[in-house]
């Protein structure tokens, strides 16, 4: 299996456990199941092909079998064939390959500046209105109301390591930025983590209720920051509070995630 092959089947995986995602998970409670669903997802999308290639494959291949082949290969047998090859000739799998290698490195650098500028909000601080996390570094501002309730809230995302699997959604978009479905999965655990966060934060207010107003009320106007968790992220604003008051599953539902 040469590396294109592995590509496309990798995507092909992907496409197809988001699918399965899209179509019978995304709307349960089970926020720590989904979680775990995606990473797993990603997993399995890489090590199918990889377990199924002529390197892993050949690692089965027994001594016996390699001996009978050696003793059955005769060199004086051998025909060889002149074949024609040009000095100089693009193909098109060459071309789809260098465009491939362009966008990766695009994204690489695109990537790599994101981190610069994080890097510069942890060593300078963050002035602005926002409320943010990034593994152990928690940010609130002064100026933000109840920041007993938001700091709570990026404790979660700091103590459950959600910064680890956001970097490594960016990772795989940076890797396979062709496929739109790879959008999908980094948009879909970034939101799994406002869910956790969301539910564990609102017990420390009266009601649900009021935690949702301190959503609605603190989202707009903030802008987020790539790479990180964001408390203000009006992009889900609505998905969030629909999933806050919403019942929790049936237990009964988990058998979805056996599948």
């Amino acid at each position: 299996m040469n590396w294109t092959s592995f590509i496309i089947q990798a995507n092909l995986y992907l496409i197809l456990l988001y699918g399965f995602y899209r179509s019978f998970l995304q709307n349960d409670t089970f926020h720590n199941m989904k979680r775990i669903y995606l990473l797993g997802a990603v997993f399995f999308s890489f090590l199918i092909p990889f377990w199924q290639s002529e390197m892993v494959q050949s690692w089965f291949i027994t001594e016996k079998i390699r001996t009978s082949f050696g003793q059955m290969y005769l060199p004086q047998t051998a025909i060889y064939q002149a074949v024609y090859n040009p000095i100089f000739e693009i193909t098109f799998g060459q071309i789809l390959f260098a465009g491939y290698v362009v966008g990766l490195i695009f994204f690489t650098l695109k990537f790599l500046i994101q981190l610069y500028f994080l890097g510069k909000n942890i060593y300078f601080g963050h002035n602005t209105k926002s409320a943010f996390s990034f593994f152990n570094y928690i940010f609130v501002n002064n100026e933000i109301e109840k920041q007993s309730t938001i700091i709570d809230h990026e404790y979660v995302h700091a103590s459950q390591m959600h910064s680890a699997d956001v970097l490594v959604f960016e990772i795989l978009s940076v890797v396979f930025w062709f496929n739109p479905v790879v959008y999908f999965y980094k948009n879909a655990v970034k939101s799994i983590h406002e869910f956790i966060a969301d539910d564990i934060a609102s017990q420390n207010e009266e009601s649900k209720a009021e935690y949702a107003t301190l959503l609605f009320n603190q989202q707009f106007g903030i802008q987020a920051i790539p790479l990180t968790n964001n408390f203000f992220n009006k992009s889900i604003l609505k998905e969030r509070i629909i999933m806050l008051m919403k019942d929790k599953s049936p237990r009964r539902a988990l058998i979805k995630y056996g599948l």
